[in-house]
C-alpha cells in the first residue's frame, strides 16, 4: 500500500511452492479517488514489471480492480478492493511456472470484504 502517516497496515502471507499468497488491509482517514492507481504503481514497481491485463470487479457492495502483472522474472495477479475506507489488497506473487491460473483463481476469488459492522 502506499505510504501516508498515520495508517496501518495489517498483513497476513503464506507461502506455497514457489508462490506468496497475502491479504492485507488498512483503513485510511480519507479515500483518494486515486488510491487503486497509486497502489498497483506502488506493487508493480516491488516487481519491477508492468501490468499486462487490468479489469475492474465488484465484490459484494465494495468495488475494486484485478490486475495481472509481469517482472523480470516473476510474476503477479491482485485484487485491491475499496470498502468504504478500507482498502483491501489481496496478492499472488512468484515465478511464472510456481503459480497456476486455477490456484490464482480460487485464492483471488475467495476473498470477501468484511461488512462494515463487522470490521469496526
Amino acid at each position: 500500500m502506499v505510504d501516508e502517516p498515520g495508517v496501518v497496515v495489517h498483513l497476513w502471507s503464506a507461502q506455497a511452492g514457489g508462490a506468496v499468497f497475502g491479504v492485507s488491509y488498512a483503513d485510511r482517514p480519507s479515500v483518494n479517488p486515486r488510491i487503486m492507481d497509486r497502489t498497483r504503481d506502488a506493487l508493480i514497481r516491488n516487481i519491477h514489471g508492468r501490468v499486462i491485463d487490468e479489469r475492474d470487479i465488484v465484490v459484494g457492495a465494495a468495488k475494486g480492480r484485478e490486475f495481472h502483472a509481469e517482472g523480470a522474472d516473476v510474476m503477479m495477479a491482485a485484487r485491491l478492493i475499496l470498502s468504504g475506507p478500507r482498502l483491501y489488497q489481496i496478492v499472488v506473487i512468484g515465478k511464472s511456472d510456481s503459480i497456476t491460473a486455477p490456484d490464482v483463481e480460487t485464492f483471488l476469488s475467495s476473498f470477501r470484504p468484511s461488512s462494515s459492522r463487522e470490521s469496526r
